[in-house]
């Protein structure tokens, strides 16, 4: 799990550095991510 989870972290980090919060869950567009 945890070579799943460091390269998630860092993309996951580096996607949030690029893009507000609001654009990474975006509850108008995708609902079913945001349930």
């Amino acid at each position: 799990m945890v070579a799943m989870y460091q390269p998630y972290a860092t993309y996951a980090t580096y996607t949030r550095r690029q893009i507000p919060l609001g654009v990474l869950e975006p509850a108008d567009d995708r609902p079913s991510l945001a349930s």
